[in-house]
């Protein structure tokens, strides 16, 4: 990632891309260079958002396009996600979701 930083403060432009861990996890990293109050550029901002719950839905889709019987299950999970869309304990909808694509 040194050498993304050092790209995005020769060209002064953002980067961004996904990343694994080695427990499976994926995060979104985003690098952008850190401008001061008085327009100095001062170093890179490094944001990193966990998009696990998202990769696992992708895939979950991809494998229900060649398994009917999967497919059926995937939707009954989605109508039982949409009632709960509105109920903000127990974590995310996205999180919910993670959930059910495990069992």
């Amino acid at each position: 990632m040194a050498e993304e930083a050092r790209e995005v403060l020769r060209t002064l432009s953002f980067l961004e891309k996904q990343i694994t861990t080695t427990d499976g996890r994926w995060f979104s990293v985003r690098i952008m260079p850190y401008r001061t109050m008085e327009d100095v550029i001062g170093g890179v901002v490094i944001t990193f958002a966990n998009i696990t719950a998202a990769k696992a839905l992708a895939a979950e889709l991809r494998a229900c396009l060649h398994d009917p019987a999967r497919r059926e299950r995937t939707l009954a999970q989605a109508a039982r996600l949409r009632s709960l869309l509105s109920q903000p304990a127990g974590g995310t909808a996205a999180d919910w979701l993670a959930r059910q694509l495990s069992m």
